[in-house]
């Protein structure tokens, strides 16, 4: 018995048709109704029930193609652990609430992702704290108050503000708060993460313009009159002159967010090290700025 037959069987559950299936895995009809009879050889049973121009499963047939699709989906969950245990063999796994970690520049890290020996994935806070306990990630880059079980340094401070261009009737307030933007629509990068996430929640009823690709949002947040979001640590404070925008800071006090690194209090002592390297190379290149 092999994994190929399997595959096969389960894909026939799934499509009904033996062409079908042949056209899934590259093969000719006749390959995989070999294939198939084979399997129901060495297994001693009548998988199929056959007419001159169709072939159907029997109830012993649905059965092991139940029991082959659960043994593929195990075969994909070893291979993804497998994969997981030789990336993290090689590279520091750091999950982070904000994608702007990969944008800082900081010599250090550029170094390590060039050697290929750090890995950030932007993730909810639950992700991250669920992965550092579980032992997926390395560090965590989080915001907010520190959990409890976790080793702490600290990095940045980052806020959120809307550009708009400068003759939008928002900017005759004074000053924006979340509130003021419910019925806008605005340019939304989607793995904005911990700002993507928040910006939903305080105005649920905005219509937002998402863009996957950061540079697809920065050609459109500059090309269009729509309103978007940026931060102190997105752009530099060059990037902040728009021809025809203003750039102007959130006035929610929940639009100024501290990140700290986490990591297990149990981890060793050299990752503990690393983390305040990390750290301090952080703040000093941005103290530099």
């Amino acid at each position: 018995m092999e994994l190929r037959q399997l595959e096969q069987l389960a894909l026939f559950a799934k499509l009904g048709s033996i062409s079908k299936v042949a056209q899934c895995v590259y093969l000719t009809q006749p390959s995989v109704t070999r294939s198939l009879r084979s399997l129901e050889d060495e297994l001693g049973i009548r998988l199929f029930s056959r007419t001159k121009n169709k072939a159907s499963l029997t109830e012993e047939g649905r059965q092991i193609a139940e029991i082959a699709q659960a043994v593929l989906e195990k075969k994909n969950e070893i291979l993804s652990v497998a994969e997981e245990i030789q990336r993290r063999g090689t590279a520091l796994i750091v999950g982070s609430v904000t994608p702007t970690i990969f944008f800082l520049n900081v010599p250090f890290l550029e170094k390590l992702k060039k050697e290929q020996r750090l890995i950030v994935e932007v993730k909810s806070e639950k992700e991250i704290v669920s992965g550092l306990a579980n032992h997926l990630y390395d560090m965590g880059i989080l915001s907010g108050r520190p959990h409890v079980a976790w080793e702490v340094f600290p990095l940045y401070d980052e806020r959120l503000s809307i550009v708009l261009p400068e003759n939008h009737k928002l900017l005759e307030a004074g000053e924006i708060r979340f509130r003021d933007l419910a019925t806008q629509d605005i340019i939304l990068y989607t793995d904005g993460g911990v700002w993507a996430e928040m910006v939903k929640k305080k105005v649920p009823s905005a219509k937002f313009v998402m863009q996957h690709d950061l540079e697809g949002y920065r050609v459109l947040a500059q090309n269009s009159n729509l309103p978007f979001f940026c931060s102190n640590r997105l752009f530099s404070s060059k990037g902040r002159h728009y021809p025809g925008k203003t750039w102007v800071d959130i006035a929610d006090p929940s639009a100024i967010l501290t990140y700290h690194i986490a990591i297990r209090k149990t981890a060793p002592r050299e990752l503990r090290r690393l983390a305040a390297v990390i750290s301090k190379e952080i703040r000093d290149y941005l103290h530099d700025q």
